[in-house]
């Protein structure tokens, strides 16, 4: 039986993690942004900031459409939800007895139990509509942002 040498295993190695490397896929930091009110006035300047600047502080945006005879709009669509469980219980419990069992002596438990659970939900959208100009610098923008 033939044995691979350190040189044929060396290059599988190189050969496998450069396959595996490949298909990774990258996101850019701002593709995570969590779109704020503050965050969009201190990046977006009208008739200053372009697309590139948009996109390295933004991310790619969910929709682009061309409008006949006029430029691109971008939008960012981001809609976070976040569930929060909870569950309390209170619980008291006495004992009394005698040690050798219910039927020689007094006996009896008395108790305050119960428990509950409650489960909140909330929803926060962000819409930005940004409108460029023929030079591709931002013209206009709109946000909506919701909490519910």
């Amino acid at each position: 039986m033939k044995h691979a040498t350190p040189y044929v295993i060396c290059v599988s190695v190189l050969v496998g993690l450069c396959l595996v490397a490949g298909c990774q896929q990258v996101h850019p930091a701002a593709a995570q942004v969590r779109l704020t009110p503050g965050q969009v006035q201190n990046k977006l300047v009208v008739g200053k900031t372009s697309k590139l600047d948009v996109i390295k502080a933004m991310g790619s945006p969910n929709i682009v459409m061309l409008k006949s005879g006029e430029a691109e709009v971008w939008t960012y669509d981001q809609i976070s939800i976040h569930r929060e469980d909870a569950v309390s219980s209170l619980g008291a419990y006495l004992g009394a007895g005698s040690s050798m069992g219910s039927e020689a002596g007094i006996g009896g438990v008395a108790g305050l139990g119960g428990s509950s659970a409650s489960r909140a939900t909330s929803v926060r959208t962000v819409t930005l509509i940004i409108e460029f100009d023929e030079k591709g610098l931002v013209k206009n923008y709109e946000m909506m942002s919701t909490a519910f």
